[in-house]
């Protein structure tokens, strides 16, 4: 579904992401205008983030080598930013990038001296339900095994975490959660964890109480 504007740029029947600010809230997507505002600096270059927006144009771009990349102004209801889908994404995912079409967009913030800030993009998803969110973070709960949150993948205490896990062997089902793309991997060290006060204590001396689940 397309959305006509006015001359002005502004929407006439209102913003077509109003109705979905609850669902990014709870699916913890940024906001466009924390990242294009300068003076705040909420966020650096090469940071992860989740988008829920809408596609308001796309622009298509023939490379050096004859693929075809492609730059999205990409909306939500408190501003839009410009993003980049490099060839690979784009041929995977070209159904749904299309104007008018509202997505959840993985990204990197890319911030250059005298350059408005970009994404560029790393994977596309449909709009979920928020019905659908619920029944996720419900399974979530109940799935059984030892949780750990790490702020990204590139966390220092990752490798403490697996040089402690090493020692403890077992069969309880081992996650990693991280919280700059609100991601879950599972099984990341390869063996099944055999999980005791011990292992529960350090663990949480390392990470903090919030950041170790466990769940039997």
């Amino acid at each position: 579904m397309k959305y006509e504007k006015e001359v002005s740029g502004m929407y006439l029947s209102g913003h077509p992401m109003a109705k979905y600010q609850t669902l990014a809230e709870k699916l913890h997507c940024a906001r466009i205008s924390d990242i294009i505002n300068e003076e705040e600096k909420s966020f650096k270059d090469n940071d992860r983030v989740l988008l829920l927006g809408m596609i308001a144009s796309v622009k298509k771009k023939i490379t050096k080598n004859d693929s075809t990349m492609a730059f999205l102004d990409f909306e939500d209801t408190s501003g839009g930013v410009e993003i980049i889908v490099f060839p690979k994404i784009l041929a995977e995912n070209a159904q749904m990038l299309i104007e008018g079409n509202i997505l959840l967009i993985h990204g990197r913030v890319s911030l250059r001296e005298d350059e408005d800030a970009k994404i560029v993009c790393e994977a596309v998803e449909p709009c979920p339900s928020e019905n659908a969110v619920a029944e996720k973070k419900q399974d979530k709960k109940k799935a059984k095994g030892l949780f750990l949150r790490f702020d990204s993948d590139n966390s220092p205490q990752i490798e403490l975490c697996r040089r402690l896990l090493a020692i403890f062997d077992g069969n309880t089902p081992l996650f990693y959660y991280f919280s700059d793309t609100k991601k879950y991997v599972n099984n990341p060290i390869r063996q099944g964890i055999d999980v005791n006060p011990v292992l529960l204590r350090e663990l949480r001396n390392l990470l903090g109480d919030s950041n170790v689940i466990y769940n039997q």
